[in-house]
């Protein structure tokens, strides 16, 4: 290989190294955010445990205005805006204990 073959392939390499090293702070933070609302939920709507947390998330996703309550809810929780967060949680409306 020629001496500009060897440095565009290193700066390949380093570009897809950057994309992969990002891709999984980016899970983990994504993670991080719903496992914290998934906890507070759990609290507002007064629930100890559920078998599955995406199948229940579903449920609460489901009805009204939960979905925009909830992107809203992130957004403030990103912003590290923890008494909006609380009060936008506290108006999600929770699922009957039945479904």
């Amino acid at each position: 290989m020629k001496l500009h073959q060897v440095a565009a392939f290193t700066f390949g390499l380093s570009v897809s190294a950057l994309a992969i090293a990002d891709s999984p702070m980016a899970s983990l933070e994504f993670y991080s955010y719903k496992s914290t609302i998934i906890k507070d939920l759990k609290k507002h709507c007064d629930i100890n445990h559920t078998a599955n947390d995406d199948k229940w998330l579903d449920q609460v996703l489901a009805h009204g205005n939960n979905r925009l309550l909830l992107n809203n809810a992130l957004a403030e929780l990103k912003k590290n805006d923890r008494q909006k967060y609380d009060a936008t949680i506290n108006e999600i409306q929770c699922p009957s204990a039945g479904a």
